[in-house]
């Protein structure tokens, strides 16, 4: 029974967490949509014509902003998944104590939600675009397996970080910081083209660049043939995942009774 899934359970939670957000709003459930189209409108209209940098292969008005959507909405999924992740414990210690059921059935809402609110942003810049010369959905696979890769490092990273977090909280302000440092770390407002060779040499070490950049030189330059060569970069993500959710293994088992007692 360790591992058994909760199918009911896991679907009111998710929905509980989904529309719980907008609990007496007068508008409900259309923020879940408002949201997300007013981000993309700000960035691919208003930041267009303001900011005005070339991006990709073809010279277009929209270009910047649809290139800034595009890491957004990535980097989104990606700090909201890890901080949930690092505080799931904490928040949910009143029923890991006292309820004998699979801790999946509690994570997996949390992922869907996020999953959820990225698909929708997703959907909508990938409607923008089709009034822009880009087509991301021809390269609909590779998009998807760095999105998959994304969520595994996400959580992993968070859950790891959640363990820390039990016994010091200053994790979590850390964690804060450090996730400001790495979004001007990661290519998401600017292209990597403009930085000299010795800042591109410390950026390689940020796990976010290659899920990043495989967007990025897929949409917008349609650099079809280094697809490979994107895809084979993500290992480096995908190793640092299976690493982080193996220490987290180790360190739930070994800290177990103390997390018990500590709550």
């Amino acid at each position: 029974m360790k591992f058994f899934i909760n199918l009911d359970l896991i679907i009111n939670l998710y929905k509980k967490e989904l529309f719980g957000r907008y609990k007496n709003s007068f508008m409900g459930s259309i923020w879940i949509f408002l949201s997300p189209m007013s981000q993309i409108f700000i960035y691919t209209v208003i930041l267009s014509n303001v900011v005005a940098i070339k991006i990709g292969v073809v010279d277009n008005t929209y270009s910047y902003g649809l290139y800034i959507s595009a890491g957004i909405i990535l980097w989104t999924l990606f700090s909201n998944l890890l901080t949930r992740c690092m505080n799931f414990f904490i928040e949910h210690a009143y029923i890991l104590n006292r309820i004998n059921h699979s801790k999946k059935n509690l994570i997996i809402p949390i992922i869907l939600v996020y999953l959820t609110d990225f698909l929708i942003m997703a959907s909508i810049l990938f409607l923008v675009m089709i009034f822009s010369p880009y087509t991301p959905l021809i390269y609909f696979f590779p998009l998807l397996i760095s999105v998959i890769i994304l969520l595994f490092f996400s959580i992993s990273t968070g859950l790891l970080l959640g363990i820390f977090n039990l016994f010091n909280r200053d994790v979590s302000q850390a964690t804060g910081i450090g996730l400001t440092f790495l979004f001007w770390a990661t290519p998401i407002v600017y292209p990597m083209n403009i930085l000299s060779d010795k800042v591109v040499a410390v950026l390689e070490f940020n796990p976010l660049l290659p899920i990043i950049e495989l967007w990025h030189r897929l949409i917008f330059y349609n650099d079809i043939q280094n697809t490979y060569s994107l895809l084979l970069n993500l290992s480096y993500p995908l190793s640092l995942g299976l690493i982080f959710i193996v220490l987290f293994k180790y360190l739930l088992t070994k800290n177990i009774e103390a997390i018990r007692d500590k709550f």
